[in-house]
Formats: C-alpha cells, structure tokens, sequence
C-alpha cells in the first residue's frame, strides 16, 4: 500500500491510470519496461475485486500494452503474470498485482543478462525507471 501512495503521489514513474488502476514502472525494475498494474483499492487477490475494478481493468490493460507496442512502433513481446496473496497465510502482506516484462530495451535489441544479473540477481539497466515511464507517457494513442 505504502509503494502505491508514494507513486501516485510522485507520478515520475505512472504510465497511465483510471478511476480503479494504476501502471507504473517500479523503482527497482529490472527491465527496462517493466511495468506493474495494481488496483488503487489494496486487494489479496482476483477474486477480491470488485465489479467497477473488473469493468475498468481491460481499458487500462489495453492502454499499457498499445504504450509497449508505440515505444518502439512495432510489437512488443512481453511476458505477462499476475501476483496473488498466499492462500492462507500471509495474505495481509500482498496485493494483487499485474506485472508485464519485455525484454526489449531498443528497436531491434533485447535484454540479455549479463553475470551479475543471471547469478546474483543485481540487474543493470540501460534506462532509469522513471525515463521508461516517461518515454510509455509520451507514446501518443
């Protein structure tokens, strides 16, 4: 809840939102266009949305992914997972999240991992999360 006061606060890194969601890029992504979309009301899981944040997600989804496919004006592969509270146990300590990658950092050239990044997860990026976030706003629809 804290990390998505602070960006809808601090806007630098938004991508785009509705009156339910929000995309941004995260502070620490890990690639250059990584973005989270999350409900602005806190929920575990899929089941706990209601019916305005179920009506409203397909608009911001398809916002998100027509920004990717304008970055480089081409389509933009991307990887694409959704992150759920445990079941049972710890359920206060995640909120249900969207998350899409792509491996593209340029036109015509991929992300791939160097040592550091594939051994001990310590990811080098080639743009600041908040100049991804910026090049996604810019990308006209």
């Amino acid at each position: 809840d804290e990390v998505v006061a602070r960006e809808l606060k601090d806007k630098v890194r938004i991508v785009c939102e509705n009156e339910e969601w929000v995309a941004y890029v995260p502070y620490a992504a890990r690639y250059p266009f990584e973005i989270h979309v999350v409900p602005k009301r806190s929920v575990p899981d899929l089941a706990a949305l209601d019916e305005k944040s179920c009506d409203a997600f397909p608009e911001i989804a398809k916002e998100v992914l027509q920004r990717l496919d304008g970055v480089f004006d081409t389509k933009m592969a991307y990887i694409a997972a959704w992150h759920q509270a445990p079941v049972r146990v710890g359920r206060d300590v995640m909120r249900l999240h969207w998350q899409i990658t792509s491996v593209r950092r340029a036109p015509g050239k991929l992300k791939y991992l160097a040592g550091s990044e594939s051994a001990f997860g310590a990811f080098m990026m080639d743009l600041w999360p908040e100049q991804s976030a910026q090049q996604l706003r810019d990308v006209r629809i």
